[in-house]
């Protein structure tokens, strides 16, 4: 009984000790030898319940000792079963639903303890306690998307790239989620996420244009939670007007409302083609956009190339896209008036599409012809001396 007393409260004081270690400071080598010696401290709980792992990710001073409490906390099932040693333990002190573990406090602490708290996420990302599936599972990203921890940001995104596009949270995609925090006017969250987004999803115009179950942009939540003005200012920080991006493409497919906004920022970008090489005009026809009806101007509006201009992907005029597209007759009228012409120039590309094919047609079966008879020949080669062997033996044995 006196040596369970003894150890018990050897345990309570080495509990108590791992809890102040942002105020003893003692070396992370002596750390681990102490939690060693006695494993069970490591799931000691003081009056507030708390262990000291939970304890250590409160202060810059002692989050250094977290890969070792955790590494020698899963040899000790501190917290229990798939509780990676306490990581994964819920935090009692957090002050927001979406920061619930100690693993999540280690992306949401303050401005100076950024470097350190990466420095601790690579260290358990090494001893494989921190994976890849936690980014998503724990919202880390999330957590991380502000300036204060803006470097953790970087290195989760650089991990798991695809995560800015594919995660999401509270329902949301990530970045209207990112965009949706109470505290935006805070930090500039947009910023951050879209140099990110723009950096390894340029094809996607940064994800701007990404739209939550509502058919709402990520655009749209800028919009909205900071303004536009301020927006279209981040937006320019991030992706310079002379970029070459074709972000009018994209406005006019996913928000045009918006295009003359766009169009003032972004001027030089009705030059650009997407990413199929189409010119602006071109996506819209393509896309059965546009009809007569509803903006005759742009079909007035069109110059001569334009109209007689294939479009890059198809090799049709534009007049045969909206035969396909829009099926609008009055504006395959309009544009076959203003260039009769193209009626020719489609026959003789046809007849001639037509004539090409006929001759690889023709190509095609005289090489196979070659091929067939050289394998005959082979064979009936083969063959004969087969039969040649065979008549001299029988001459032999005669």
């Amino acid at each position: 009984h006196a040596v369970k007393e003894a150890s018990q409260l050897i345990t309570e004081a080495t509990g108590m000790a791992l809890n102040r270690l942002d105020e003893t400071k003692p070396s992370i080598e002596a750390v681990q030898k102490l939690v060693r010696a006695v494993p069970d401290a490591l799931s000691y709980e003081d009056s507030e319940f708390m262990i000291p792992i939970q304890w250590a990710v409160h202060d810059a001073n002692s989050i250094k000792y977290i890969p070792v409490m955790a590494q020698e906390g899963v040899k000790n099932n501190v917290g229990g079963e798939d509780k990676r040693g306490g990581l994964l333990l819920e935090d009692l002190e957090g002050e927001s639903v979406s920061e619930t573990n100690v693993l999540q406090l280690l992306f949401v602490l303050k401005d100076e303890s950024d470097a350190s708290c990466l420095k601790i996420i690579k260290e358990l990302r090494e001893m494989n306690l921190l994976l890849q599936s936690d980014i998503q599972e724990y919202n880390l990203l999330y957590c991380s998307c502000k300036p204060s921890a803006s470097n953790i940001f970087q290195y989760m995104v650089q991990w798991d790239p695809d995560a800015l596009r594919t995660h999401e949270t509270f329902g949301l995609p990530l970045f209207h989620a990112v965009l949706s925090k109470g505290v935006i006017r805070q930090g500039n969250f947009f910023e951050i996420f879209l140099k990110a987004s723009i950096q390894h999803h340029p094809q996607h115009i940064g994800l701007l244009f990404q739209k939550d179950s509502d058919g709402v942009t990520a655009c749209e939540y800028a919009f909205s939670n900071i303004g536009k003005e301020q927006t279209f200012k981040s937006m320019q920080s991030i992706i310079p007007a002379t970029m070459d991006l074709p972000i009018l493409h994209h406005v006019n497919r996913h928000i045009p409302q918006y295009i003359n906004d766009f169009a003032r920022w972004y001027p030089s970008a009705i030059f650009q083609r997407d990413e199929n090489g189409r010119t602006i005009k071109q996506d819209e026809i393509a896309r059965g956009a546009k009809t007569f009806d509803s903006d005759a101007f742009f079909f007035i509006n069109m110059t001569d190339d334009e109209i007689a201009a294939v479009d890059p992907l198809t090799g049709q005029y534009p007049f045969l896209t909206m035969a396909a597209t829009a099926s609008d007759v009055q504006s395959i009228f309009y544009l076959l008036r203003r260039n009769p012409s193209l009626i020719e120039s489609y026959r003789v590309r046809v007849t001639r599409h037509l004539a090409e094919a006929e001759i690889e047609r023709r190509r095609r079966n005289i090489e196979e012809g070659r091929v067939n008879a050289n394998v005959v020949a082979e064979r009936e080669s083969t063959g004969g001396s087969a039969c040649t062997r065979s008549r001299r033996k029988r001459e032999r044995e005669g």
